[in-house]
Order: structure tokens, then sequence, then C-alpha cells
């Protein structure tokens, strides 16, 4: 036991006379075994030309050329104001300067690019003369060769990048296939992915513009935003799989999530609401607003869903209606005999039918409760469908039937439409009632007349031109019609013996031969009028009958 501690003992003291000598190197490794020495010391002298431990490698190789070897290849190196930190990163043979290059082989093939940063494994590989480009990522940039001022952040973001400049790619395989295109925007994983020579388009949000190639000028926000876009021009989407399945229509406008889900080749569309929708691939110019609202053709706008119960605002709805942009003009508008042959009515309308028919789908609680309580309003107005048919009855080529443009189309009312017929109806109605007072003061002068010249026994005056000698009025006589020809209605003045046992007069259609009504008188009676408004124009006659004898006739004219 003593002589193991005393063994201990010298052991340590050897281990700390090594330590304490351990500061003054021992330049000629006298410690080693032969053949092993060094032949210098350990410090560079002030030419820099001595080895450390071969003939072939000496201080300034190896760092103050700017360069350090790590497993027999350059990994830091400072050449021209340049700074390359990785295996093989950068070029050491390159002209241009104060590029940045981390990982290994990223810029390797940079010639006279200038202010380049590239980061990660592969990063900018292939640029030669491209400059003021950013890319952070393992291969992002990778195949860029002459594009500049681009950015792109995250694995193999603008991977194939060649000429393509000013493009800016954030998330792995962002922009990944870009080519020539220029001044691109994408934020996300793999927006704008498929793009190759597209120019001027904003993607944010994972899978935004996707499949576009050459499409330019358009804006997507959102996951899955026009994702299927591949040549479309002027496109917008703000919202989850908005305009998700566009292919190749141009100046659409989708706004809220699944906005504008079904247009695929039409343009000039406008969706604004969640679900808003064109229900057509190739439909252009319509316009949705509102959730689930749904336009069904070209040319068309709808506000609000199914389920919307009122729309209105503070002010009336304007119409343009400015006579110098009108052309062909005529008042052959239908009055009284349009507006008398539609048929009013009440009627609930069937939501469920119509959202199935052109193909809406919502199983949500409170959207269906909106839908069953809407269904129970009940409205008054027309039939699309029978206003039509009066209009193609009577010869009118009416605006206000809105006719399906294909087949999920539905008909539709203006209803506004409608003022116009009843003003002229109004007009006809009015003129009407005008002629049949004008018609009437004639009528009391005539009767007026009448009245003076048989209670009178003066008839040299007015219409009647008879004179009666008989102050008993014991001959019977007949007068022509006042007026004559009539419209509608028409006075017969006559007279009858006031000891005849009967008296009639008998009207007797001339065209046919038969006979339309007899109307007993009496011999108070000076006149009778007759209503003719069930006849149809043309020539009848007249007779006074006195005790089943046929005493005169005259004719009249019916002008209808």
């Amino acid at each position: 036991m003593k002589k193991s501690l005393k063994s201990l003992a010298a052991f340590t003291a050897i281990i700390f006379t090594g330590i304490c000598a351990f500061p003054q190197a021992n330049k000629t490794l006298s410690n080693l075994e032969s053949p092993t020495t060094i032949n210098q010391s350990l410090l560079p002298n002030t030419d820099n030309n001595k080895n450390i431990g071969s003939e072939s490698k000496s201080w300034k190789n190896i760092y103050l050329d700017g360069s350090i070897q790590l497993d027999g290849n350059r990994f830091i190196t400072n050449p021209a104001g340049n700074i390359f930190v990785g295996k093989l990163a950068g070029n050491t043979t390159m002209t241009g300067t104060r590029n940045t290059v981390v990982g290994n082989y990223s810029g390797h093939l940079l010639t006279t690019g200038y202010l380049n940063t590239f980061i990660g494994d592969s990063a900018g590989y292939s640029t030669t003369s491209g400059i003021q480009n950013t890319f952070v990522g393992s291969y992002s940039g990778y195949a860029n060769t002459y594009g500049g001022y681009n950015s792109a952040f995250g694995s193999q973001a603008l991977y194939s990048n060649i000429t393509g400049s000013i493009n800016s790619a954030f998330g792995r395989i962002a922009l990944y296939f870009n080519e020539s295109g220029v001044s691109n925007s994408a934020f996300g994983h793999s927006a704008l992915n498929a793009n190759i020579s597209g120019s001027q388009n904003s993607a944010f949000g994972t899978y935004a513009l996707n499949e576009n190639t050459e499409g330019y000028f358009n804006s997507a926000v959102g996951s899955y935003s026009l994702y299927d876009n591949t040549t479309g021009q002027y496109n917008s989407a703000v919202g989850g799989l908005a305009g998700s399945n566009n292919l190749t229509g141009n100046f659409n406008t989708s706004v809220g999530y699944r906005a504008g889900d079904s247009v695929v080749s039409g343009s000039n569309n406008t969706c604004v609401g969640a679900y808003a929708d064109i229900y057509g691939v190739a439909y252009t110019n319509s316009t949705a607003i509102g959730y689930n609202s749904a336009a069904t053709a070209s040319d068309q706008i709808r506000i609000g869903s199914s389920s919307v119960t009122s729309i209105g605002g503070y002010v009336e709805w304007t119409n343009l209606s400015d006579v110098r942009f009108k052309k062909n003009i005529k008042e052959n508008v239908s009055g009284i005999e349009f507006i008398n042959k539609l048929r009013p009515v009440t009627y609930n309308l069937d939501l469920k039918k119509i959202n199935a028919f052109i193909g809406l789908t919502n199983e949500e609680s409170e959207e269906v409760l909106k839908i069953s309580e809407k269904e129970k309003i009940v409205y008054s107005g027309f039939i699309a469908q029978e206003v039509e048919t009066v209009a193609k009855e009577i010869g009118y080529d009416f605006s206000g039937v809105d006719a399906p443009k294909n087949k999920t189309d539905m008909y539709g009312l203006r209803y506004s439409e409608f003022v116009v017929p009843l003003v002229r109806a109004v007009q006809e109605l009015d003129s009407m009632y005008s002629s049949l007072q004008s018609e009437n003061e004639q009528l009391k002068k005539q009767i007026a007349q009448l009245n003076d010249a048989v209670f009178g026994n003066n008839i040299n005056h007015g219409t009647i031109q008879h004179k009666i000698s008989d102050p008993e009025f014991s001959m019977p006589f007949l007068d022509q019609n006042i007026p004559n020809p009539f419209n509608n209605s028409t006075i017969i003045p006559f007279r009858v013996p006031q000891d005849c046992r009967s008296a009639s007069i008998m009207i007797i259609d001339i065209s046919h031969g038969k006979i339309i009504t007899v109307l007993p008188v009496s011999c108070e009676q000076t006149y009778i009028s007759f209503e003719a408004d069930q006849l149809t124009g043309g020539a009848y006659t007249y007779s006074l009958i006195v005790d089943g004898n046929v005493v005169a006739s005259k004719e009249m004219v019916l002008a209808k």
C-alpha cells in the first residue's frame, strides 16, 4: 500500500512538471521518436516562405493568400474583396467583387457578378454574371446565370431561374421553374411554382398561382388562390381557393373564400364574397356580390344569395337616359291592350329548387333556416313566361322580360319596365275620357234640341229636320240616329201615337242579315240610347215597329 502511494505521487509530479513546462513549445519536438521531427518553428517568418510540415505547404498557401483548406478542398477564401465560406464555395478566379457566399458549392461558378449574397448548400451555384442577388436556402437560385436583383429565401426557391430579374421568392420551391420571368413576387410554399416566363405576378400563400406558366400581371392572395391559372392575365384573387380553377381567363376579380371558383376561361368577371361565383366556365362580364351569390349567364349581375330578403338604399336606382345616346326612337309602346292581358298573382318562392337548379349546395344550418323562413313570404307579381307570351301575342317587343340565356339560367322580370306601358295605358284612358266627355257634351246638346223639337213642336233646328203638325202626335215617326257614325253608343229619336197598343225598335246586322235585338218603347218616350260595345264595326239598320207594322227603317254605321 505504501509502495502504491509513492508511485502515484511520482506520477503526479511528472504530469505537473509537464504542464508547467507547456507554455514554451519544444521547437525540435525532441520528445518524439526518430525520424518524426519538425523542420521549422510553428510561427511564420517575415517572408512567409517557411513550411509547416511539408515542402509544398507554406503558411501563405493555407492562410495569408486568403484560403484555408479542409479535407483537401478550399473551404474559406477571401479573393478580391469577396468572402467564400464552404467547400468549393465561390470561384477564386472570378473578377467580380463584394460577394458573400456561405455554403458548400454555393456561388461556385461566379465570374463577374458582384454584390451577391448566397447562403446555403449550392445556393446560386450557376450564377456567373448576375448582380445583387440574394439567395438563402439550399439550392435556392441554383440555375441562375445572368439574372440580377433577385431575392430567394427557402430551399430550392427560384431554383430554375436563368435570366429572370427583380423576382422575390419566399418559401420552399417558390418560383421554382421560373427561367426568364421578371418582377414576380411569390410568398409561400410552392407559390408561383410552375412559372416559366410570366412576369409582374404576385402570389401570397401556399400554392398561390401554383400552375402559372406564362400569365402576367396576376395577383393572388391566399392558399391555392388562382391555383390552376396557366396563361391568364390581369386576374386578382384574394382568399383561400379564390379563382382556383381559372386557367386562361383574363381580367377576373375574385374576393372571398372560393369566390369565382367555377370560372375557367371566362373573362371580365367580378365575384365578391365567400362562395360568390359565376356558374359557367366561359361566361364573361358577369358580377356576383355577396355570400353565395350566383350569376348564371354572361353580362349578368347578381347581388346576394337566395336567402336575402331585402336589397335597398336611400335613393332610387338611376337608369341612364340621355336622348343624345338613343336612336330608332319610336312611340310603339303597347298600353291598355298589354296591361289588360296581364295576370297579377301571389306566390311563394321555392328556393331549395332554385339552388338545386343552378347547382348551389349549402348545408349550413343557419343558411338552411334563412331559406325556409324566406319561402314563407308571399309575393305579388307576374309569371315571367305569361308576360312573355302576352307580349308576343300582341306583337309588343317588351324589354321587361329577362329570358334565360342558357339551360342553367332562369326567367326574370324587370318590374320597373312595366311603368312605360302603364303610362301609355293611362294616356290612352285619358284620351278616351276626353273623347267621351266631348261626345257627352254633344249628346246633351242634341238631346236638348230633340226635346225642344218634340215637345215644342219646332224641329227646324238642330239635327232633326221633320215638321210635326199634329200636336197630339197621331202619326208615328223615326229620325236618324245621333251621332252617325258612332262608337259604342248612339241616340235613336222616334215618336209613336199615344193610342198604339205596342211599339219597338228592331236592330239588324246588314252584313249577316241577323236581328241583333228588339227594344220595346212606349208612347211617352221620344228617344232611346243604344249600346253597341259588344258589336263589331259595320253597317246596321234600325226599324220602328208599331202595332206589328214596320213604320220606317234607317241605316246607321258602327265605327270601331
